[in-house]
């Protein structure tokens, strides 16, 4: 046996990848050597590590965790969709309802889709076929997927069933994008003009 911290351990870790692969194994070691986890896309894998890297503590905690229990050896879907809401909220929360004393990321949808048929609307860095800032309502539709999708949040509902392994995996990275929009500033809060559309902005 070889401890974390020997000169040996990550020489072994990757020949233990390096032997899975070869075998086609639907296994592999985790990035942080704790355990095996399910094989994932490297693409996508790599992509999520990217977003988990440069995302703040609060929110790269939840998605480690997310993560882990999604694709760890001994899976845990509710775990995981849990996990992934509150990966979601860390990053949402602060940008849409700051103030607000016991947020929830629902209370955030509701926020965004109130906002966006009043005096102000939200848009993204991008822009649409008019040159004007995007909507983000493809952004308020992925939070409200995420949201009430999570079917175990209350016992004895009559809409109340357990979280699927498909439904947990795709929580999970459902959050990945949520936290990469909102913590890189590609989600914008901006004020109506008196015909309804969003002042333009260069951005």
């Amino acid at each position: 046996m070889f401890e974390q911290d020997s000169q040996e351990w990550p020489e072994h870790v990757w020949d233990l990848r390096h032997r899975l692969t070869e075998a086609g194994s639907a296994w592999q070691p985790a990035k942080d050597a704790s355990g095996l986890e399910r094989r994932v896309d490297e693409t996508v894998a790599r992509a999520a590590e990217a977003v988990i890297a440069t995302a703040l503590a609060e929110a790269a905690t939840h998605l480690r965790a997310a993560w882990a229990a999604a694709y760890g050896f001994h899976p845990d879907p509710e775990k995981a969709y849990s996990q992934a809401i509150k990966a979601a909220e860390a990053a949402v929360i602060p940008v849409t309802i700051p103030k607000d004393g016991s947020p929830t990321l629902g209370k955030a949808l509701k926020h965004m889709q109130d906002t966006n048929e009043q005096t102000t609307r939200w848009t993204t860095v991008l822009h649409d076929k008019n040159g004007a800032p995007a909507s983000a309502e493809p952004i308020i539709g992925l939070i409200k997927l995420l949201w009430e999708g999570q079917r175990d949040r209350h016992a004895g509902g009559p809409t109340t069933k357990p979280t699927t392994q498909e439904a947990a995996e795709a929580a999970v990275h459902t959050a990945i994008a949520l936290v990469q929009w909102f913590q890189s500033g590609a989600v914008v809060k901006a004020p109506r003009t008196r015909t309804g559309a969003a002042v333009e902005r260069d951005v």
